[in-house]
């Protein structure tokens, strides 16, 4: 059973969205189908097209949506590879 159907929205440039609701709504796989995490890493099937900046996301390189879009999960800790700042920069 698909978890999300005739989901459509535009962010303008320069705009900051803030996605809530409730636990199990599927707000880390809008997030992960944006940024481009779900289509890269075989995390689901999508049917149908992700678009950013004019670009498909399944054809796009990580890297480069990386430039566009930025995502910050529930516990920011816990996305990183490193306990401080300083490391986690110096690492990327």
């Amino acid at each position: 059973t698909p978890s999300l159907r005739d989901c459509t929205f535009s962010v303008k440039p320069g705009e900051l969205i803030l996605l809530t609701g409730e636990s199990g709504c599927d707000k880390t796989t809008i997030i992960k189908l944006v940024n481009g995490l779900l289509q890269h890493t075989g995390g689901g099937t999508l049917a149908g097209t992700v678009m950013v900046g004019g670009q498909d996301v399944a054809q796009t390189p990580l890297w480069e949506l990386a430039r566009t879009v930025g995502s910050v999960f529930q516990n920011p800790k816990s996305q990183f590879f490193n306990l401080d700042t300083t490391s986690e920069v110096l690492f990327g």
